[in-house]
């Protein structure tokens, strides 16, 4: 390795590779063994540095890195001094070469102006940018209350009569109708064959109000009545059979399907009564005859029904334990013994058949027999 002299006085420069303190004419550090020519600096006779251009060595540069570690290494895993004392001045010169490798890849180094600039700039920290507000939902406009409404019942005598409100077909009665405006309206009620009644009703906000009707019966048109006639002769006085005279013979049934005839009774008196329903007078009599029976009152005694109820007689003779043959009759029997529309008709007929007294309207059983 060259040697190099170093005179007194002489003007000094560190080397870039390792920092080595080496003479301005020196062309090789004596630490690193760098060459200056291709290192990148000259110095002139002034022992002013003067920036070359700069020539990069890769290959060079990953052979020495390479190296370096290792060394590095194998001081580190043998942990030996005397290799310790070997691979450390070559890690001093691997750190040297490395920071020099890279301000060459790098650059000049920026001024220290502009580095604190840098470091303000990068310390500075990063302001967010702020996000856009988010627009203002649109408040939608309070729906519009709806008004209360009221609501209206109708009925009506007869009822299906047609109903109307403000002049507007609703519908027939019985009738509910809802979602009535509060206020007044008109109430229009029309069934055939009656008279049309119109009604005004005033309705407050959520009432519910009931309307009942009886509607009157249309007036018919007059008519021209013919010439009265002069009365008939009542039918009773005319048809009813004399006394004296033979009871005409019918055939009847009881409750029980019994056969009845007048000449059954032939050699006794016999009460023989007429009534058109079992009604409360026909009732009456039927009792009062069935007593005279169960006294032992001398004579037969027999009720005939000219309309009769099967059901309701077979029921009341049934309940009231009646005796005396009650018998279903028709309207042909009726006339034969002059029956018209009398509510009873009361023979007493002789033990020889002929008719002996008659009654009409309100019969008396009991003075009948004695």
């Amino acid at each position: 390795m060259a040697t190099f002299s170093q005179a007194k006085g002489a003007a000094h420069y560190p080397c870039p590779m390792c920092g080595t303190p080496i003479s301005s004419s020196a062309v090789y550090c004596p630490t690193c063994a760098t060459d200056l020519t291709r290192a990148g600096t000259a110095f002139t006779s002034s022992g002013t540095p003067v920036q070359s251009k700069r020539k990069r060595s890769r290959a060079g540069l990953w052979i020495v890195v390479v190296a370096a570690t290792a060394l590095g290494v194998a001081g580190s895993t043998a942990g030996r001094a005397w290799v310790a004392q070997v691979t450390e001045p070559g890690l001093a010169v691997l750190h040297s070469i490395v920071r020099s490798a890279l301000r060459s890849v790098r650059g000049p180094a920026a001024p220290p102006g502009d580095r604190a600039k840098v470091q303000t700039k990068a310390a500075a920290p990063a302001v967010t940018p702020a996000k856009p507000a988010a627009p203002a939902k649109s408040i939608a406009p309070a729906p519009a209350r709806r008004p209360a409404t009221a609501i209206l019942t109708v009925s009506s005598m007869p009822r299906g009569a047609r109903v109307q409100i403000d002049g507007v077909a609703k519908g027939v009665t019985p009738l509910t109708i809802r979602d009535l405006r509060p206020g007044a309206h008109k109430i229009r009620i029309s069934h055939q064959g009656y008279q049309s009644v119109t009604r005004s009703v005033t309705l407050d906000s959520g009432e519910v109000q009931a309307v009942g009707i009886n509607l009157p019966a249309a007036v018919l048109p007059s008519v021209a009545r013919p010439a009265a006639k002069p009365a008939p002769v009542p039918p009773q006085e005319a048809t009813l059979l004399a006394v004296g005279r033979l009871a005409p013979q019918f055939v009847a049934k009881d409750r029980l399907g019994l056969l009845y005839r007048p000449a059954d009774f032939r050699g006794r008196k016999l009460l023989l009564v007429f009534v058109q329903t079992l009604d409360g007078n026909a009732q009456r009599i039927i009792r009062e005859l069935n007593a005279l029976h169960a006294s032992g009152a001398r004579g037969a005694a027999v009720v005939v029904v000219l309309r009769p109820d099967r059901a309701v007689i077979r029921q009341f003779t049934r309940t009231e334990q009646i005796q005396i043959p009650v018998l279903f009759g028709t309207q042909t029997l009726g006339r034969a013994y002059g029956v018209g529309p009398q509510p009873a008709v009361l023979y007493l007929v002789s033990e020889e058949g002929r008719v002996m007294l008659r009654q009409a309207g309100r019969v008396n059983p009991r003075a009948a027999l004695n």
